[in-house]
């Protein structure tokens, strides 16, 4: 038990999707600063390289991420939603969300973002965080919600990106993905 004196918990499909909304921004709102601070610290940019080094978008690879990585985004998602007394099917709701969404906005397809894309993170929008220019890349941190980049100006709608990756953009074998945290700098920005 947190303390926290609210449970996002519900009794009505109205309930449960606001109760899943609310508990997806506050996941969101923890996320878009971790996402930040990741590009902005070299050893924790280590860890975040690996879903950088994607050559071509897709949602095959949305998780493509390093372990340590996926441990501390997992984590801290659980955390918060037991510290907020998210209920099971609170829960479900926010994950089947937050993984539907990851997914289509990393596909390669031409979609519009539309009303949508005005609270939530779209491929229109995700794409130009994977762009090879580090300086684009640092926009439009959300995962799942686009809202906090709006709000914290980081946001972009710049929409057509020449190529995705980082550093040189050449693939890299499964073996330097997981070394990525543990690489000199100089090796780091030569991959």
């Amino acid at each position: 038990m947190s303390g926290f004196p609210y449970r996002l918990e519900a009794e009505t499909i109205t309930g449960l999707l606001v109760a899943a909304m609310v508990g997806i921004f506050a996941i969101e709102l923890i996320g878009y600063w971790a996402h930040r601070v990741q590009h902005r610290f070299m050893f924790l940019w280590r860890i975040h390289a690996t879903h950088h080094h994607i050559s071509k978008m897709s949602a095959a690879r949305a998780e493509r991420t390093h372990p340590l990585e996926f441990l501390g985004l997992n984590l801290g998602s659980a955390v918060a939603l037991a510290f907020l007394g998210a209920s099971a099917e609170v829960v479900g709701v926010v994950l089947v969300f937050r993984l539907t969404t990851a997914h289509v906005c990393h596909c390669n397809l031409p979609l519009v973002s539309g009303v949508f894309g005005w609270f939530f993170n779209t491929a229109e929008w995700h794409q130009l965080h994977h762009f090879c220019d580090y300086n684009e890349s640092n926009t439009n941190y959300g995962c799942t919600i686009i809202f906090w980049d709006r709000v914290f100006g980081t946001f972009s709608s710049k929409n057509s990106i020449e190529r995705v990756g980082n550093g040189t953009g050449r693939r890299l074998s499964l073996l330097t993905q997981l070394t990525i945290p543990f690489r000199s700098n100089d090796v780091l920005r030569n991959l």
